[in-house]
């Protein structure tokens, strides 16, 4: 790590600026980006099944795929049809929602397969499911709300 030529960019973000001076200083999750092996199959799925809703603003690039809105928050969902793609164990990205039991019925309604909630402590209530790739996807209800929550980062380092 180079640590003699560090530049202090100004928080441009409530509170950022105290936990990330001389950082990179994030504000979030813009999106993260998911391989699938059919794209078509994926977008039913994560639009029709998982309640998504497509973007059309994605650029023509040259490979296949499909931006999606994850809630209300700005996060998205890049979806990219990589051809004979397996989804590797264990890696995963969390969806939050507020009512976990509602959205493991909805699921189940619809045919996934969802683990049973389970409960981390005085964090949060979880469970999983897996897309038609086989990439595993946490639901996640907080359980205190985001005002109560620790905002400093934790395990980025000083």
């Amino acid at each position: 790590m180079c640590s003699s030529n560090r530049a202090t960019i100004p928080a441009t973000h409530h509170n950022v600026g105290s936990y990330y001076r001389g950082k990179v200083q994030p504000l979030g999750i813009h999106h993260v980006s998911l391989n699938v092996r059919d794209l078509a199959e994926s977008l039913h799925f994560f639009v029709d099944v998982v309640g998504l809703k497509e973007r059309t603003d994605r650029p023509t690039f040259s490979f296949v795929g499909s931006w999606l809105d994850v809630g209300g928050g700005g996060q998205q969902l890049h979806l990219l049809e990589i051809e004979g793609f397996e989804a590797p164990a264990g890696q995963h990205f969390a969806m939050a929602v507020t009512d976990l039991d509602e959205a493991i019925a909805s699921l189940r309604t619809k045919g996934v397969q969802v683990s049973e909630p389970q409960q981390l402590s005085a964090i949060c209530r979880q469970a999983f499911f897996k897309d038609p790739t086989g990439n595993l996807i946490e639901l996640n209800q907080p359980l205190q709300s985001p005002k109560t929550q620790t905002t400093e980062p934790q395990g980025l380092g000083r």
